[in-house]
């Protein structure tokens, strides 16, 4: 088991979850997913202590909940 840089890592996710906050369309929302997908590469990894993988569930569950919500606001948008 390897233990991730939490502050990194959290500190990373705010930054897309303002990314996603500031989107107003399909293309910002396409380019959030970019954000998320580079910030799930640097910091998911399978030998993550379980304390460490339950942060980066969580934290994936707040992303994707926020992520349908601003969809719906925006309008339709296939995932």
């Amino acid at each position: 088991m390897i233990a991730m840089n939490r502050t990194t890592a959290i500190n990373d996710f705010k930054w897309v979850i303002k990314v996603l906050d500031s989107s107003e369309s399909k293309e910002h929302m396409d380019t959030t997913l970019k954000c998320f997908t580079l910030w799930e590469n640097k910091h998911v990894d399978k030998s993550l202590t379980t304390v460490d993988k339950k942060i980066i569930t969580e934290l994936k569950s707040k992303f994707w909940s926020k992520f349908k919500n601003k969809v719906s606001c925006i309008g339709t948008f296939n995932i």
